[in-house]
């Protein structure tokens, strides 16, 4: 909030030399109203964001992600790549009973639900040339521990989106090949609700999306640019993706908080975002 405080004494000297009186104005007067907060224009509009690239975090990290006043990444810890848990904007520690990548096993992708008790990471085992999405959950202590396979661990042929919150429950983005597999999570557990043809949302050929919200997306592609595609509510499709040029081209993990007041990205060993003007 920029805000100009503004107190008017008359000093000591008009005390001393009965000018006038000392008096004190109240400064409300001269502040200036708060800033309004970032806000997601209607369906079929992208937002805009200003071309200034903010850094963030001074910190070797990937898949940047905000939820709530939480982020999640994974970290260069002790020369590892390391599933880590901050707050928003600050630095990220390991997350306790995590797997680390090391030897065969890498695990990426983290991906937290929007209560912050479940994780899902995408697995690769190098020996057996195979992967997988694999699920934790946080128990009362904080210590994470393995949980139940998740239904589209099969499915998952490359990536995975982040997790966003709707009126129906959390929702992800398979991607499995020419098809983005849509999938909710209700109360009996998760659900496969639509699968979007990929060549219907952009341009060129599509790498991953990942929600800002249950109607809003960020798409990054192979051409290594990032575009941005919505829907008027969850169960219509979503239109033609249209280019954020503000957001680098490296950008392929970029990520947009649900008020579409910031789109994050890593590199360089930072994590920086651009925002609205």
């Amino acid at each position: 909030m920029r805000r100009l405080v503004a107190v008017l004494l008359v000093g000591a000297c008009n005390q001393i030399f009965g000018v006038k009186d000392t008096r004190q104005i109240d400064a409300a007067y001269f502040d200036a109203p708060a800033d309004a907060p970032f806000t997601c224009p209607p369906p079929g509009i992208a937002p805009g964001f200003a071309p200034a690239l903010h850094q963030d975090v001074l910190q070797n990290c990937i898949d940047y992600d905000v939820v709530g006043d939480r982020a999640i990444a994974e970290c260069v810890t002790g020369g590892e790549l390391v599933v880590s848990e901050g707050p928003r904007d600050q630095m990220m520690s390991p997350m306790s009973g995590i797997p680390v990548t090391a030897g065969n096993d890498m695990y990426d992708l983290p991906r937290l639900s929007s209560d912050g008790k479940e994780l899902y990471l995408r697995h690769f085992d190098y020996a057996t040339n195979t992967q997988e999405a694999v699920m934790f959950t946080r128990a009362g202590d904080g210590m994470w521990q393995p949980g139940p396979a998740p239904p589209f661990a099969r499915n998952v042929n490359d990536t995975f989106s982040t997790i966003t919150s709707g009126p129906t429950g959390d929702r992800l983005f398979v991607w499995n090949g020419s098809l983005v597999e849509e999938w909710v999570h209700e109360a009996a557990g998760w659900r496969d609700v639509e699968s979007i043809t990929v060549a219907g949302l952009t341009p060129n050929a599509f790498v991953g999306m990942n929600p800002a919200d249950s109607k809003r997306a960020l798409i990054y592609s192979v051409d290594r640019h990032t575009y941005y595609t919505d829907r008027p509510d969850e169960s219509s499709p979503f239109r033609t993706a249209v280019r954020i040029a503000e957001v680098p081209d490296y950008g392929f993990d970029a990520t947009m908080t649900p008020d579409c007041g910031r789109i994050y990205v890593t590199g360089l060993h930072s994590v920086f975002y651009v925002s609205q003007p």
